[in-house]
């Protein structure tokens, strides 16, 4: 009984072993997947940002020109 026990045991903490491997594998993946499209969204974002003062700004000068 004890034999059954301890192989018991011992496949069951092998088992929980590659489940936590395959687990933290999936959980690093997701984040890499997360920091990437975060980038990605910050550089569009930020090219936006850029467009969008230029426009003001090219606005701002048409409108003075426009006075004068």
């Amino acid at each position: 009984m004890v034999k059954c026990v301890r192989y018991f045991c011992k496949v069951r903490n092998a088992a929980l072993r590659i489940q936590g491997a395959i687990k933290t594998f999936e959980v690093r993946r997701a984040y890499v997947d997360v920091k990437l499209v975060a980038a990605f969204i910050q550089g569009h974002a930020r090219a936006y940002v850029a467009h969008q003062r230029l426009r003001s700004m090219l606005a701002q000068v048409s409108s003075r020109v426009a006075m004068q």
